[in-house]
C-alpha cells in the first residue's frame, strides 16, 4: 500500500483509534470523577475543617515522596516502554527497571518515615498517621507501576475499571476509618492505607501484568545496564520536579496552614479538591488516550501522526480549560452545596480563581509531553522551574495579606509562567529532533 490509499488508512486508523481509546478512558475517568465528588462530600461531612485540613497535609507530602521516588521512575518506563515492547525485548525492560524500583520504594518510605521522626521531635505528633502513610506509598508505588503498565499496552478498559475503583475505595474507606475509630487523621488514613493494598494486591498478582515484566532469560552482556542508564538519564532532570511540581500543586495549603491554621487549609483544599477533580479527570483521560500513540509516533519518526496527535491534544485541552472556568464562574455556589458539607460552602468563593489557574495547567501538562516524547526532560525542567519560581514569587505575599484567598489568587499566576515556560520549551524540542 502506498500514496493516498496508505495515508487514507493511516487517517482511518488514526481517528478510529483515537475515538476507541477516547471513549474507554472518559468513560473510566467520568466515573472515577463521581467517585472523587461523592468522596469529598461524605469526607467534609464527616470530619470537622481542622481534621480534614490535617489529612490534607498528609497526602500533600504523599505527593511530595511519590513525586521524589517514584514519578521520574514510572515516567522512564512509561517512555522507553514501547521501544522495548515493540522490539520484542520485554525482559531488558524487566531486568532495568527492577533495581529502579526498589530504589523508588525505599525513597518514598524513607521520606514518610524521616517526616513522622521529625514530626515526633519537634511538633509532638504521634506516630500512626506516618507510619500509615509509609504503607499507603509502598502499596501506591505497586499500582501506579501495573496502572501504567496497562495505560503503555493500551488496556484501557482495564485501566479505566481500576482508576474508577480506586477513586471510589479510598474516600469511602477513609470516611469507615472515620466512623469506626473516630474523626481523627490516623483513622482516614487507615482507610487510606488499606484502600491501596486492597488495590495493589490483585494486580501485582495478576498474571497478565506480570508478563509484562517476566524475565525469561538473562540478557545479553551489559544489555540491560545500557537500558538502565538511558531510563537513568531521562528521570534525572525529573526529580528537582518533585519540588517544583509539588509547591505548585500542594504546596500552598503549607503557606496556608502556617498563616491561618489547619482549619484554613480544611476550607482551601475543599476548594481546590472540587475544582481539581473535573480538570484532573480531562488530564489524565487525554494522555492516557493521546500519550501511548503520541510516544510511538515519536518513537517511529512518524512527523505527520505526531503533528496531529498533538494537534488533537492542545486542541481538545484549550476546550476542556474554557469550558470548565465557565463552569466555575457561572455555578460555583450550587456546585459548591451539592459537593461540599455545609461547613466547607465558604469556599465557593475560591473557585474561580482557582478555575483560571488549572485551566493554564491543563494546557502547560499537553506541551510538556511534547519534551517527554523526544527525551528533552530538561524542558519539563525549565518549564515546571519557572512556575515553582512564579509561586515562590507570587504564593507567600498574597497568602499572608489576603490567606486562602490570596491563594487561589496565585494559581492563576504561577500556572500562568509555566504555560508559557512550557510552550518555549516545546518548540525547542521539536526543533532540536530536525
Amino acid at each position: 500500500m502506498s500514496g493516498a490509499p496508505a495515508a487514507a488508512a493511516r487517517g482511518a486508523g488514526f481517528t478510529a483509534g483515537l475515538f476507541s481509546d477516547l471513549a474507554w478512558t472518559l468513560a473510566g475517568q467520568a466515573t472515577a470523577a463521581a467517585g472523587v465528588l461523592v468522596g469529598f462530600r461524605l469526607l467534609t461531612e464527616t470530619l470537622p475543617p481542622a481534621v480534614f485540613g490535617t489529612v490534607s497535609l498528609l497526602t500533600a507530602l504523599a505527593t511530595f515522596a511519590r513525586a521524589l521516588g517514584g514519578f521520574p521512575v514510572l515516567q522512564a518506563a512509561l517512555r522507553h516502554h514501547p521501544e522495548s515492547a515493540g522490539a520484542g525485548r520485554p525482559h531488558l525492560f524487566a531486568a532495568a527497571l527492577r533495581p529502579e524500583l526498589t530504589r523508588a520504594a525505599l525513597v518514598t518510605v524513607g521520606i514518610a518515615l524521616a517526616a513522622g521522626l521529625l514530626g515526633r521531635l519537634f511538633f509532638h505528633a504521634s506516630w500512626p498517621p506516618f507510619l500509615l502513610l509509609a504503607v499507603f506509598l509502598a502499596a501506591d508505588l505497586v499500582r501506579n507501576l501495573f496502572h501504567d503498565l496497562l495505560n503503555a499496552g493500551r488496556r484501557h478498559a482495564a485501566y479505566a475499571a481500576w482508576a474508577a475503583a480506586e477513586s471510589w475505595l479510598r474516600p469511602l474507606l477513609g470516611v469507615l476509618g472515620a466512623l469506626t475509630f473516630g474523626a481523627t487523621p490516623a483513622a482516614v488514613m487507615t482507610g487510606y492505607a488499606v484502600a491501596a493494598v486492597v488495590l495493589a494486591t490483585p494486580m501485582a498478582l495478576s498474571s497478565q501484568l506480570r508478563a509484562d515484566l517476566r524475565e525469561p532469560g538473562p540478557p545479553a552482556d551489559g544489555e540491560d545496564d545500557l537500558l538502565r542508564r538511558s531510563m537513568r538519564r531521562f528521570a534525572l532532570p525529573l526529580i528537582p520536579l518533585a519540588l517544583f511540581g509539588w509547591a505548585t500543586s500542594v504546596g500552598d495549603r503549607f503557606l496556608v496552614a502556617g498563616a491561618q491554621g489547619a482549619a484554613a487549609v480544611g476550607l482551601y483544599t475543599a476548594a481546590y479538591g472540587l475544582v481539581n477533580a473535573p480538570f484532573a479527570t480531562a488530564q489524565i483521560a487525554l494522555e492516557l488516550a493521546l500519550r501511548p500513540a503520541y510516544f510511538q509516533a515519536v518513537s517511529a519518526g512518524d512527523r505527520a501522526h505526531e503533528r496531529r496527535l498533538l494537534g488533537a491534544w492542545v486542541g481538545l485541552s484549550l476546550a476542556v480549560g474554557a469550558f470548565g472556568v465557565a463552569a466555575f464562574l457561572l455555578l460555583r455556589a450550587p456546585l459548591a452545596s451539592i459537593a461540599l458539607g455545609r461547613a466547607y460552602r465558604g469556599a465557593a468563593s475560591l473557585m474561580p480563581a482557582i478555575a483560571v489557574g488549572l485551566a493554564l495547567w491543563l494546557v502547560a501538562a499537553a506541551l510538556e509531553r511534547v519534551c517527554y516524547a523526544h527525551k528533552r526532560t530538561g524542558g519539563v525542567l525549565a518549564a515546571e522551574g519557572a512556575g515553582a519560581v512564579a509561586f515562590l514569587l507570587a504564593a507567600p505575599p498574597l497568602i499572608l495579606r489576603r490567606g486562602a484567598a490570596g491563594a487561589a489568587l496565585a494559581v492563576p499566576v504561577y500556572f500562568g509562567v509555566q504555560l508559557v515556560a512550557a510552550l518555549l520549551a516545546a518548540r525547542t524540542a521539536v526543533k532540536g529532533a530536525r
